[in-house]
C-alpha cells in the first residue's frame, strides 16, 4: 500500500489588526499570535481589536495574507492597510 505524502505542519496563523471604525490596519502571519500582538503594541501600532485564524500551513497562510492585502487594496483605491509595508501588486497588473 502506498504511503500518503506528509502534510505540511499546521503551525501558522493569519491575523488581522483593526483600528478605529473596525477597519483593518494590518494583515499578518505568525506562529505565536500572543507574542506577535505584544510586539505590535511595543512598536506603537494602534489597534482596538484583532482576529486570529485557525492554524494552517505556512504556504496557505502566506497566500491568505496576500489575498487579504489585495482585497483591502481593491476596496480602498489601491492603498494597503495602514501598517502593511508589503510589496503589493496593483490590481491591473495581476494575472489572477
Amino acid at each position: 500500500m502506498a504511503r500518503r505524502p506528509k502534510r505540511a505542519p499546521r503551525d501558522t496563523y493569519n491575523y488581522t489588526l483593526f483600528g478605529g471604525f473596525n477597519q483593518p490596519v494590518y494583515h499578518g502571519i505568525t506562529n505565536n499570535p500572543q507574542r506577535r500582538l505584544q510586539q505590535h503594541r511595543q512598536d506603537g501600532k494602534f489597534f482596538t481589536d484583532y482576529e486570529i485564524s485557525p492554524r494552517r500551513s505556512r504556504s496557505r497562510a502566506d497566500r491568505e495574507e496576500t489575498r487579504e492585502i489585495h482585497r483591502h487594496q481593491d476596496n480602498n483605491w489601491g492603498l494597503a492597510p495602514l501598517y502593511n509595508k508589503a510589496k503589493v501588486i496593483p490590481k491591473e497588473w495581476r494575472l489572477w
